[in-house]
């Protein structure tokens, strides 16, 4: 087992120093040596998974889980995948065990609540959010999910304290000035959306959803032209109505 572990040690520098493919190959002569690793198996996926390979990563992941049903980042790793390929239902079952096997992570729930708002399964998706914040109530990132989520079910008076509660802990959260937008948009509110849509566009250039948001909010008010110029750069930097969900 010398030349296994020398190899495990060997393709671990390549994928510290990012080199993937190398250490997808150096994997792969691993576990021809020790196809029981679950070991060799999961840094395999792990090296799939950097190289945006999800199909070949959740194949190892599952195989992990085969010979080891506890590795619990196994799991993890593979309601990612699941998450990229959008096999959804999928990737909520991982994260689902993922919190039997380790209970109070936040970010799980915080994930599984992403993966239901794809679903539309709202009060789910609203759920998990809440649990992330009672985990972990300093972190900006759950209360403007919740708040997006309430927006989507237009439930505005309660989106709104939401993203103000996550610009008042990250006054650069470029999503939270975007959501708060969308919740400003929903209640009429259009200078007051322009207002966060443009903060938002101050703190990322590129964020195409604020530039698709600000011209709805132009083309309510009648300002057809501003409209039209925030349309076409969100149309340039890839807006789809997909960003939406």
């Amino acid at each position: 087992m010398a030349k296994f572990k020398e190899l495990m040690d060997e393709a671990k520098k390549f994928f510290d120093a990012e080199d993937y493919n190398t250490a997808e190959i150096i994997y792969t002569e691993a576990i021809e040596l020790n196809p029981k690793s679950d070991e060799a198996y999961y840094r395999r996926g792990r090296s799939f998974s950097e190289l945006e390979n999800y199909d070949s990563a959740a194949v190892d992941y599952s195989k992990v889980i085969e010979l080891n049903p506890n590795y619990k980042n196994a799991y993890w790793y593979r309601a990612f995948a699941y998450k990229n390929l959008k096999m959804y239902e999928k990737a909520v079952e991982d994260f689902t065990k993922y919190i039997q096997l380790n209970t109070n992570y936040e970010w799980t729930y915080y994930q599984r609540a992403y993966i239901y708002l794809k679903l539309k399964q709202y009060d789910a998706a609203i759920l998990d959010s809440t649990k992330a914040i009672r985990i972990d109530s300093n972190e900006a990132s759950f209360y403007n999910q919740r708040g997006w989520i309430y927006c989507k079910t237009e439930n505005y008076k309660r989106a709104l304290p939401d993203c103000n509660k996550a610009i008042e802990l990250n006054s650069s959260y470029t999503a939270a000035y975007d959501s708060r937008g969308w919740v400003y948009f929903g209640l009429k509110n259009y200078e007051s959306a322009i207002a966060d849509f443009s903060k938002a566009l101050e703190l990322d250039s590129k964020h195409r959803i604020s530039y698709y948001g600000r011209g709805k909010c132009y083309e309510a008010l009648g300002e057809t032209e501003k409209a039209r110029a925030d349309f076409a750069t969100a149309e340039k930097l890839g807006f789809t109505e997909e960003d939406l969900d």
